[in-house]
């Protein structure tokens, strides 16, 4: 059985095309496929194909079309089965060959490692196995928000892959077969830098030396016009080895080599619409930019789980210039290994992969050694603890690290950055820059209404402003509505790859089973503020060990400190989180007896000074 989604989403047995069903099933299968041997969660799978209006069966739906397809897939080897139910949810259960998406990935990164190595050729050809995976537009058949949104990141992808190939072929001397497709795809995207100093090669190492110097001229002028930005140092310094007559040697290169990319650019792209922390951007521009007293120029930002951290950082970085280039990690999960993360580094540094130390410790010198008096920006995103971070920082003091953490990271010399949700005009700022400035100042109190409900939180502010701008028929009153509905405004604050919920989701995981556990029944029973004594009735458990639970959710940022001696907050998001975890994870006869210990503690005359409002113990937020 073989797999595609590289052009229109089909399975075929041999010769046979499998029926697949509609739209829906069609999307399901190019998710799993996406998520390669990750479960998809059926919350997932619910909010892609139903955006943010799932309609109430739609978790028995997925349940059907897995079923379906499962059918459909049914002519394989007996006793194996396709789509794996995991704890998580549903994955694929493929063999890597067997999946057009896999080929292409696979043959790219050993392409990309041919070319490190300087195997011209072999990366050439691997990078045309890579290229042969595509039949026409990604996921052909499949509807959705996730799907478009995937369609075009896998078309960003595979432009990547073009460039790599490129430069492996006119390293190698093909540069005959290749010169058309440059002109036709540097007319396609004019903004990329890297597809015009292929074209400027192309056109010397055919004779064309002028055109060359013009296609840089336009190149320049597109720049200027587009985004207001000289063209990069890479693309200048190709014209001026133009204009000497030695664009064909590269420091350190054999002769007649044509120059590789030795200046990283990793930045993701910026947020187009990065709305407000004015503030924020300012104070971290001059923590990065100016000369350090002593010291490497560190910025660490940390904030609760959709605060915008990433945003920021990556915001800032593209406002800097630094000259030895820009290195970027997301350091969540298994992708964030430091050292995978290092052999990531020097590879794009210009290492050779059989260069490349098998040890941490060696890869961490070798990495610190390259970047010693290199004007480097390196961007680590998403860190989860400091022994993550440490073996990447450079010993140098030319370069900048910024670090983004839901946690507050005690990462020696830095500057912290505590990102607090959004202050209510940047709020509204960014809700009238997704939805329509028009719109919302027509609507201001209702606009006002939306952004608190949203708890001012950066990402759910921008769901709810992306559900407005894809319906500019309704009216902001709808959308209140359904956001003071508890128990479904998580529902509700989702659109395509955005979503509250996973994002609070990746914090309730990294907790402790004490933390969630008194997380969940905190939310379960409708708490907002609280004193650390109601935690320890909760897990059944002595005041000191609760005292450490709720500081571990403080560090967490799921749990926040409100006014008043040792006095907490559960804000609303997370409170109507946490009630769908209780919901989900706990017997209600537990969640009841919860409730009753919690009412008789409540009564207890020794305790006048721990009294809480009754009012709050309900049991749905």
């Amino acid at each position: 059985m073989e797999f595609r989604v590289l052009g229109p989403v089909r399975a075929t047995d041999g010769d046979r095309a499998v029926p697949l069903g509609g739209p829906k099933p069609r999307t399901l299968l190019a998710l799993l496929i996406a998520a390669r041997e990750q479960a998809v969660s059926v919350e997932r799978i619910v909010a892609v194909l139903w955006g943010a209006e799932p309609n109430p069966p739609a978790k028995a739906a997925v349940h059907r079309y897995v079923s379906m397809l499962r059918r459909s897939l049914a002519a394989h080897p007996a006793g194996t089965e396709l789509i794996i139910r995991d704890p998580g949810g549903y994955r694929l259960d493929a063999p890597s060959g067997k999946v057009d998406l896999w080929v292409f990935r696979s043959r790219a990164s050993e392409g990309r490692r041919a070319l490190a190595e300087r195997r011209y050729d072999d990366a050439a050809a691997l990078f045309g196995e890579a290229l042969a995976q595509w039949r026409g537009t990604a996921l052909g058949g499949a509807d959705g928000d996730w799907a478009q949104a995937e369609c075009d990141r896998l078309a960003g992808e595979r432009l990547g892959v073009l460039e790599d190939s490129f430069e492996a072929r006119l390293a190698a001397g093909q540069h005959g077969g290749v010169l058309d497709h440059l002109v036709a795809l540097v007319a396609e995207n004019p903004l990329r830098e890297r597809l015009r100093c292929h074209l400027m090669v192309a056109l010397c190492l055919a004779g064309q030396r002028a055109d060359a110097l013009a296609a840089y001229q336009e190149g320049r002028r597109v720049l200027i016009g587009e985004l207001g930005v000289e063209p990069s140092a890479q693309l200048r310094e190709l014209h001026q080895r133009v204009l000497n007559g030695d664009f064909g040697i590269a420091p350190g290169a054999e002769p007649g080599a044509v120059p590789t990319t030795l200046v990283p650019r990793q930045l993701p792209p910026d947020t187009a619409d990065f709305t407000g922390r004015s503030a924020e951007v300012s104070r971290v521009l001059h923590w990065i930019t100016q000369p350090p007293a002593s010291g490497l120029r560190l910025c660490a930002i940390s904030g609760q789980a959709g605060a915008g951290k990433s945003a920021l950082a990556v915001h800032v970085a593209h406002q800097t210039r630094f000259d030895g280039g820009q290195l970027y990690a997301d350091l969540r999960g298994a992708q964030g290994d430091p050292a995978e993360v290092l052999g990531r580094f020097l590879r794009a540094l210009g290492v050779a992969e059989n260069a490349i130390p098998a040890e941490l410790d060696a890869r961490s010198s070798l990495y610190r050694t390259l970047l010693a008096d290199r004007a480097t920006l390196i961007v680590l995103d998403h860190a989860e603890r400091e022994d993550q971070v440490r073996p990447l920082l450079p010993g140098g003091t030319a370069g900048a690290v910024l670090v983004t953490s839901r946690v507050r990271l005690a990462l020696e010399g830095a500057e912290q950055l505590d990102l607090p949700a959004f202050d209510r005009q940047d709020a509204l700022d960014l809700l009238g820059t997704l939805a329509g400035p028009e719109r919302t100042r027509r609507e201001a109190e209702t606009a006002s209404e939306i952004v608190r409900l949203c708890g001012f939180l950066p990402l759910a502010v921008r769901i709810a402003g992306a559900r407005l701008a894809a319906r500019p028929a309704w009216p902001l009153p709808e959308l209140a509505r359904r956001l003071r509905t508890q128990r479904r405004i998580l529902s509700e604050l989702a659109i395509g790859d955005l979503d509250v919920r996973e994002s609070l989701a990746r914090s309730y995981a990294e907790l402790g089973e004490r933390e969630r556990t008194a997380l969940r029944r905190l939310g379960w029973l409708g708490f907002t503020d609280f004193f650390p004594w109601l935690v320890g009735v909760l897990l059944g458990e002595p005041p000191q060990y609760a005292d450490e639970v709720v500081e571990r959710l403080v560090d967490s940022r799921l749990v926040e400190v409100a006014s008043g001696p040792l006095r907490y907050r559960l804000c609303d998001l997370v409170r109507a989180f946490a009630y769908e975890r209780a919901e989900q994870e706990e017997p209600r006869s537990a969640l009841f007896a919860v409730a009753d210990r919690v009412t008789n503690a409540e009564l207890t005359e020794s305790a006048p000074r721990r009294r809480i409002s009754v009012t709050q113990l309900s049991v749905a937020p």
